[in-house]
């Protein structure tokens, strides 16, 4: 085939148009090719799309994290049973003498009497709680304790009141724990075992 030849059957092709995506393709390349700044075709678009998407996940997690806020109560629920068998083995291992079993976020006390006491009949829960510390206290209706809140040292007597009520005793003040009073900066609920908190 001869230069002649094929230029005139290259004349002869027609070359197809453009569709307007296409030359918005190719007119970004060549922008990328030279190093100037421009959008890609469709670019805003996608960006829209992402936002879209990016917001109704944000919505979506919103939903499922206030579900499960709703769903969950404010303090943990304490597991009567566990806490129970946690004063039963105590009693076992130190008879009529388990004052009290101190857990401060996971650090276990354990106050004993120095010899048998009467009035462990009627066991109790006590809850401390401040800035995500949480104090558990479990002893007995008419026993005493201390801890140290807020720098100083503070002891309390418990007793058990009508309907499952408990009522702490301090040197010069008592406290109805159904009003979840505040002692020293901590929020206080207590119940007897018997009924859950």
């Amino acid at each position: 085939m001869t230069e002649n030849e094929l230029r005139r059957i290259l004349s002869g092709l027609k070359i197809p148009t453009a569709s307007n995506i296409a030359r918005e393709r190719a007119r970004h390349r060549a922008a990328l090719a030279l190093g100037r700044t421009e959008t890609a075709p469709n670019s805003e678009r996608a960006v829209w799309f992402w936002r879209l998407t990016a917001g109704a996940l944000a919505v979506a997690l919103t939903g499922v994290l206030t579900w499960q806020a709703w769903l969950r109560p404010d303090a943990p629920r304490e597991d009567t049973a566990a806490d129970q068998k946690i004063l039963k083995q105590m009693q076992a291992l130190f008879p009529r003498q388990v004052n009290a079993v101190v857990d401060d976020n996971g650090k276990v006390d354990l106050s004993v009497a120095q010899s048998p006491e009467v009035g462990s009949d009627q066991p109790i829960v006590v809850l401390f709680q401040r800035h995500g510390q949480m104090i558990r206290v479990l002893s007995y209706s008419g026993h005493k304790f201390c801890l140290p809140l807020d720098g100083h040292e503070h002891c309390f007597e418990i007793l058990a009141a009508a309907a499952g009520g408990v009522i702490l005793e301090e040197d010069d003040r008592a406290w109805l724990t159904a009003g979840a009073p505040e002692i020293a900066g901590y929020s206080v609920r207590a119940q007897t075992l018997e009924a859950s908190l």
